[in-house]
């Protein structure tokens, strides 16, 4: 069977970009119900939930697989790939979480989703303290690397002749 991956990929982001979207219209249903029965602000609702329709939207064009004339020709990207791709679903959960939070608690409960932010300012400072750490481990010439015991310049080559003198 030929392309027997990307077909397979195309039918998992398929189902998943479904799951995805049935679970986000029903919260934010349930949401928007709740917002008219207590008769809550719709404007605090629809502002909040800019950031997962966004990303919904991203993941939808990166993810969705392409046909021409019933052939597929793209399977789009992995939506169960780690990196950028997890980062976006997390903000989803976390808006699920959230508009969840407000059915019982009201708009305050969407002060959570400042973690988000939070979240990824952690992530970058760990990746840039990462690539620093990096940098200085090939030869950056940080206070931070151990001496040699050695004489400076000498190549391991030289050290080993020196060593085999010695004894």
């Amino acid at each position: 069977m030929a392309n027997a991956a990307a077909k397979k990929l195309a039918s998992t982001n398929t189902k998943e970009l479904a799951k995805l979207h049935r679970i986000s219209l029903a919260i934010f249903v349930a949401t928007l119900v709740v917002t008219f029965i207590k008769g809550r602000r719709l404007k605090s609702l629809f502002f909040l939930s800019i950031p997962e329709m966004v990303v919904e939207y991203i993941i939808e064009k990166n993810s969705r697989p392409k046909y021409i004339d019933g052939q597929l020709v793209n399977p789009g990207g992995d939506i169960n790939q780690s990196g950028l791709t997890e980062y976006m679903l997390d903000t989803i959960y976390m808006s699920w979480v959230c508009q969840s939070l407000s059915i019982l608690f009201g708009v305050r409960a969407w002060w959570l989703f400042l973690a988000v932010p939070l979240f990824l300012a952690y992530k970058a400072g760990s990746l840039l303290f990462a690539g620093r750490k990096l940098l200085t481990g090939m030869g950056g010439g940080s206070a931070e690397a151990e001496p040699s015991p050695s004489e400076p310049g000498m190549s391991k080559r030289q050290e080993k002749l020196r060593k085999r003198n010695k004894q």
